[in-house]
């Protein structure tokens, strides 16, 4: 499963939760995409991290595979949806 398929499946949990009015998802190809406001990002990049890399309002929450369901549950108690 590549980090496009994944995010595709966030996208697809966040819309069957009906929840597109309050989170946004968006993949970012870290070899196209300025990272300036993802320094954090950057950092793992350098030392080789796996990926993906989730983050929350510029800041890394969650780092490698995922499965959207479970996450999607996670950033709803975050986010106290």
């Amino acid at each position: 499963v590549t980090s496009e398929e994944l995010t595709s499946s966030l996208i697809v949990a966040v819309k069957d939760g009906n929840l597109n009015d309050k989170i946004s998802v968006e993949f970012k190809d870290i070899h196209s995409t300025d990272l300036t406001d993802y320094k954090d990002v950057k950092t793992l990049i350098n030392m080789s991290f796996s990926f993906p890399i989730l983050t929350v309002n510029k800041k890394i929450k969650y780092m490698g595979p995922f499965d959207a369901d479970i996450l999607l549950k996670d950033i709803k108690e975050t986010l106290k949806l």
